[in-house]
């Protein structure tokens, strides 16, 4: 074993992500732990003595070395439900329409007029192009403003792995918006058909292409990267990837392992904990299960009736199909007052609920970009 001692004062170390950097460098660095110490310094350790060259591989990778921005507490990737296990709208395997939400937080892009995101596994989605004919389709995701902004002016990595039904070549992107926070369009393409990758030809005007690869993808696992640069002025974020030609009925890719990173080294993946990754969901999107509101005191009130959120949503929430359930009486329609982000209340805008009568609500409370 050996010790590497360097200057270098993170604003956050994050140190797997170090040792995995240091690992997947140029001359297989046999980098081991790394360890932050009080003045300043950090120690790295190794498994051998390194060579002179592996040392200024060392010293490169330390100082190239990008922990997340100071006061940044969200967590290594950027994206929420990277690994495709939250699906509260219950859209795994089911059609939905061109730049609409299928599982949470990820939109598809159609060509058509729908596509289909399915889970697998642990950590991989599938998208396939489910309509007659040859078309193209993908997915994204956009990243929250107040997520987003730390990473203006510095750089960004979007990684992943990519496997296919049939040998195609699948396209990969990182996107800005500087418009108004949080208004950008869920529809990023423009024209499906077009191969000159900027705004107003393939992309959708109003979006910055910061940067665009492509794949040569196969049956098997392969790895994919680009690195960006955010501006100043970014203030969305969009991860994207999509099949570069148009494909046949029910042929598809998986993604997996995918990631929004800060820095330009590729990352070892990891997931976030299932509650926790359901937390940060639940900001945009909350399914309402058969929840219980309490007694009836009066046709239109329950004792209660009003629900806390779990975490603050985005902004006020939209109502989806909410609807109200009774053991005795007429259900009622719901109406809603005092939204907002923290919480709200519901009440029986038709007046006809049975006094006493248990009160249920189902439906979802939407607050998604």
């Amino acid at each position: 074993m050996a010790v590497y001692n360097y200057t270098k004062n993170y604003a956050q170390l994050r140190e797997d992500q170090l040792v995995a950097e240091c690992v997947a460098a140029p001359n297989s660095l046999p980098v081991t732990d790394v360890q932050r110490l009080g003045d300043g310094t950090i120690d790295v350790y190794t498994s051998v003595a390194l060579t002179g060259p592996q040392q200024t591989t060392l010293a490169n990778a330390v100082a190239a070395h990008n922990g997340l921005p100071a006061g940044m507490i969200y967590g290594d990737n950027l994206l929420i439900n990277s690994s495709f296990t939250i699906d509260q709208r219950g859209n795994s395997g089911v059609a939905v329409g061109d730049a609409a939400y299928s599982m949470d937080r990820w939109i598809v892009l159609a060509e058509g007029a729908s596509t289909t995101l399915s889970k697998l596994g642990l950590s991989r989605g599938r998208i396939t192009q489910s309509l007659a004919g040859s078309l193209r389709c993908g997915l994204t995701q956009i990243v929250e403003a107040i997520n987003a902004q730390p990473y203006r002016s510095n750089p960004i990595i979007l990684q992943g792995k990519v496997r296919v039904s049939a040998a195609c070549n699948v396209r990969f992107a990182i996107l800005e918006f500087g418009g108004t926070a949080d208004t950008c369009p869920r529809d990023t393409v423009n024209n499906w058909a077009s191969t000159t990758y900027t705004p107003g030809n393939f992309f959708t005007s109003g979006v910055n292409v910061l940067a665009v690869g492509s794949i040569a993808a196969t049956t098997v696992d392969g790895t994919f990267s680009i690195t960006a640069a955010p501006s100043a002025s970014m203030n969305n974020l969009y991860a994207m990837v999509w099949f570069e030609g148009a494909q046949a009925q029910n042929t598809y890719f998986e993604v997996a392992e995918f990631g929004l990173y800060s820095g330009n080294n590729l990352r070892s993946w990891s997931t976030r904990s299932y509650s926790v990754e359901e937390l940060l969901c639940r900001r945009y999107y909350l399914r309402l299960y058969s929840l219980d509101l309490g007694q009836a005191q009066q046709p239109a009130r329950v004792y209660g009736g009003g629900i806390l959120y779990s975490v603050a949503m985005r902004i006020s929430p939209t109502g989806i199909g909410l609807a109200f359930a009774v053991n005795a009486g007429n259900a009622g329609a719901v109406s809603v007052q005092n939204n907002n982000a923290f919480g709200t209340a519901f009440y029986n805008g038709a007046n006809n609920w049975t006094t006493g009568a248990l009160v249920t609500i189902s439906g979802a409370l939407d607050a998604e970009i």
